[in-house]
C-alpha cells in the first residue's frame, strides 16, 4: 500500500539568500520536477465487506432484522444490536456470504467474535471459501474465535472472486448457535499515481534561477522559494507567510482524486520541506525551525 507521509525535517530558511546571487533561467516549473510524479501502479488495501463497495451481505439463518448480515459491517464490535446471530438450533454449518460488485482480489479477513451474555451466539470454527460463480466454492483458510465477547481473529490469504463466505462449522452452545459481530475483508484494490505538482500560494510557479541543474528558485505570485534536487528528492526552503503544496492525482480502482499535502509558513519563520519519491512512493517532509 502506498500512502503520502509527514516527516520532520530541520529548517534551511538561509539557502534563498545564494539563490540571489546565481544565473538568471527562465523555464517553467513543470521541467524541474518532472521526475517526482512519474505514472505508477501499485496495490492499497480496502475493507471489501463495507456497502460503499456495492457489497451485498446474506446469511443462511438470522434471529431477526435487527441483527441481521447487514450488520457484519457496520463499524460496530462492542454491542449485540451491532451483530449477526443465527436464529436459535441453527444445524451447522452456516454461512454468511459477501457478494462484491466485481471479482476482486481478496487478502486477509479479520472476524469479530459475537457479543451476548455468556458463550450465547458465539462461533468456535469457521471457513472461509470464495467462488467465481456462487456455486462452486474453494476453501481457502480456516481459523478459529476465543469464547470472549468481541475477541477478533486474523486470517491470512491471497484469492480471487466475486463471492466470498465465512461458514461456521462449530459454536460454543447448540442452542444459540452462532455470530459475528463484525467482518472485515482486506481487498487489494489498484492505485496509479499521476505526475505530481508543486504550487506556491496556490498557483504553479515558474523557475526563476537554475544553476547546476541541482537547485532552483521558484517564485509566484508574492512567494519565493528555493528547490534542491538530489538523487529524485526535491528539498523546498520557503520564506514566512508563504504556502507549498504538492498536488499528486491518485486512482483507486475506478475511484479517481487528489492526495494534496501542503503547508504554511508562519510570518518570520522559515520551513524546509523534503518531497521525496521512489517508485510509486511520495512522500512530503516538512519541518518548522
Amino acid at each position: 500500500m502506498r500512502i503520502l507521509r509527514l516527516i520532520t525535517f530541520a529548517a534551511l530558511p538561509l539557502a534563498l539568500v545564494a539563490a540571489a546571487f546565481l544565473p538568471r533561467v527562465e523555464r517553467p516549473a513543470s521541467q524541474a520536477i518532472a521526475d517526482i510524479g512519474p505514472a505508477a501502479s501499485t496495490g492499497a488495501m480496502v475493507n471489501l465487506a463495507l456497502p460503499a463497495y456495492g457489497t451485498r451481505i446474506t446469511a443462511d439463518s438470522q434471529y431477526g432484522d435487527h441483527v441481521g448480515p447487514h450488520n457484519l459491517a457496520d463499524g460496530r464490535t462492542d454491542t449485540g444490536l451491532g451483530c449477526w446471530f443465527s436464529r436459535d438450533h441453527t444445524p451447522l454449518p452456516c454461512a454468511v456470504t459477501f457478494t462484491f460488485a466485481h471479482t476482486e482480489r481478496i487478502r486477509g479477513l479479520r472476524l469479530y467474535q459475537a457479543v451476548w451474555s455468556g458463550s450465547m451466539y458465539h462461533t468456535r470454527d469457521f471457513a472461509v471459501e470464495v467462488s467465481s460463480n456462487g456455486t462452486e466454492w474453494t476453501r481457502i483458510a480456516t481459523g478459529s474465535l476465543p469464547d470472549q465477547n468481541g475477541a477478533h481473529c486474523d486470517v491470512a490469504c491471497d484469492a480471487t472472486g466475486r463471492y466470498l463466505r465465512v461458514v461456521v462449522l462449530t459454536s460454543y452452545i447448540a442452542f444459540q448457535t452462532c455470530g459475528f459481530a463484525e467482518i472485515e475483508i482486506a481487498g487489494e484494490r489498484p492505485v496509479a499515481f499521476g505526475s505530481a505538482r508543486l504550487l506556491l500560494n496556490g498557483v504553479a510557479p515558474t523557475i526563476s534561477r537554475d544553476f547546476a541543474e541541482s537547485a532552483f528558485a521558484f517564485a509566484g505570485p508574492g512567494a519565493q522559494a528555493l528547490v534542491e534536487r538530489v538523487r529524485g528528492v526535491l528539498t523546498v526552503s520557503l520564506i514566512g507567510g508563504e504556502t507549498a503544496s504538492l498536488v499528486l492525482p491518485v486512482a483507486v480502482g475506478d475511484t479517481a482524486g487528489e492526495a494534496l499535502a501542503s503547508m504554511e509558513v508562519t510570518e518570520g519563520s522559515g520551513v524546509r520541506a523534503v518531497f521525496a519519491a521512489g517508485g510509486a512512493r511520495r512522500s512530503l517532509a516538512l519541518g518548522p525551525n
